[in-house]
């Protein structure tokens, strides 16, 4: 069996621990599916809690996972005296099983975007997401999205509950319950993530599981005017202060009369001692008698006839 390191919340190290000893543990099954911003496979992990019968809440977590690799050769010294190759880490995140359903409803969506989208069994949504999604991908591409793990999503007690906080939902029968997809209902339900964080970094963060389109939108649906131009004023008067204190190193008082006293200084030590050897040994020398050097190129006068 392959091991390797990894950061998780401890209980859901706990059941993965359970889940490799005991055949009778509750399910832990690695998903592969889109990514909610990028569309590409990505690995997620499907982990069931335990307790769940008796818990009124969703019973599983799903959680990212990513692995980090070293940008050189690395090993890990494990607890018990081992040495793992492999030096690659594994970090599982949570992740809200929202953000994950936003690929299937987007495989869903009519064409035409003024066309209003018709209520329709889960089950049924996920069929056909999962005929359309998969329809791109190869049989030879190992990392390719699975019909199997997209039903396998739509069956999840978590996902049935998230659905309920982006479409419109109508009761049919007791058995049949029909969704449609509302960007209304989800514009609410990241606005409700943002309001607790209270800050447009929020957005930001949210992003990472938005599609470009999606985090447009939920930007547009604030009004970030105030904001931004407080942040243009900041950076306005942090510029200018930058400019004041440049201009100062180089034109300030004290650090002009000291470059001038350096100038001043250095000039008069130039003048004495600029000078070559040669030069300063011809300034010594005795020229007395000597005609000037101009006296050769002076007009002659004519000898009187």
């Amino acid at each position: 069996m392959t091991t390797h390191i990894c950061v998780a919340p401890s209980d859901v190290v706990g059941r993965m621990s359970v889940a490799s000893t005991s055949p009778d543990a509750p399910g832990q099954r690695f998903l592969r599916l889109p990514h909610p911003r990028t569309n590409v496979p990505s690995l997620f992990l499907a982990s069931e809690q335990p307790e769940a019968s008796s818990s009124k809440t969703a019973s599983t977590t799903i959680l990212e996972v990513q692995s980090i690799s070293p940008d050189a050769s690395r090993s890990w010294f494990t607890d018990d005296d081992q040495v793992l190759g492999d030096g690659k880490l594994l970090v599982f995140t949570p992740v809200d099983p929202l953000f994950l359903l936003l690929p299937i409803m987007s495989a869903v969506a009519p064409p035409n975007k003024a066309t209003t989208a018709q209520f329709r069994p889960l089950e049924d949504i996920f069929e056909d997401a999962a005929s359309k999604i998969t329809k791109a991908s190869t049989e030879e591409d190992s990392d390719r999205v699975s019909t199997d793990d997209i039903l396998f999503l739509g069956r999840l007690d978590c996902v049935l509950e998230a659905m309920k906080r982006i479409c419109e939902v109508k009761e049919i029968t007791e058995d049949i319950t029909v969704y449609r997809f509302s960007q209304a209902t989800l514009l609410s339900e990241l606005q409700a993530k943002v309001t607790l964080a209270r800050t447009k970094g929020a957005c930001e963060t949210l992003s990472q599981y938005l599609s470009s389109e999606v985090h447009e939108a939920l930007l547009a649906s604030y009004d970030f005017t105030i904001l931004d131009a407080h942040l243009k004023a900041l950076a306005a008067a942090d510029e200018n202060a930058n400019a004041v204190i440049k201009s100062g190193k180089e034109n300030g008082a004290d650090g002009g009369a000291k470059s001038g006293a350096k100038e001043a200084k250095g000039g008069k030590k130039g003048g004495k001692n600029g000078a070559s050897r040669g030069v300063q040994q011809l300034a010594k020398a005795n020229v007395q008698g000597m005609a000037k050097l101009s006296s050769f190129f002076t007009k002659k006068d004519k000898a009187a006839a």
